[in-house]
């Protein structure tokens, strides 16, 4: 059988589906950032700080994709290692966000310095 571009044989009946049944195919296009998040199973990602407002930071990723992320109450954020401020994150500077598993859109942590740098 052809679905598309995509064969699917049916020869061997896997997961129980019969020629004779019906069945409807799903396929969701994922951006090369999100497919090595879900691949990695990861909740962080890295970047540069675009802006910062409050307790809010806008960056890009290496896709030049704009994220926006909103500290969680109790978010740690560190720069080189010790304790610092979101406010005294300036744009252009090497971030890693992590993400909340729950909201994507929140962050609980922040880290910045120079081994970010290295690794873009």
């Amino acid at each position: 059988m052809t679905i598309g571009a995509m064969i699917v044989s049916l020869d061997r009946y896997p997961l129980g589906i019969l020629p004779t049944d019906d069945f409807q195919l799903v396929s969701r296009k994922y951006t090369i950032e999100e497919r090595i998040m879900k691949d990695t199973k990861s909740d962080t990602h890295e970047g540069k700080v675009v802006s910062v407002t409050g307790n809010k930071v806008a960056s890009t990723c290496s896709q030049g994709k704009e994220h926006h992320h909103t500290l969680t109450k109790d978010a740690k954020v560190t720069c080189d290692g010790k304790e610092s401020k979101l406010a005294d994150l300036k744009a252009g500077t090497p971030i890693r966000v992590t993400q909340c598993k729950d909201d994507r859109s929140k962050a609980s942590s922040v880290e910045s310095g120079k081994h970010l740098a290295a690794a873009h």
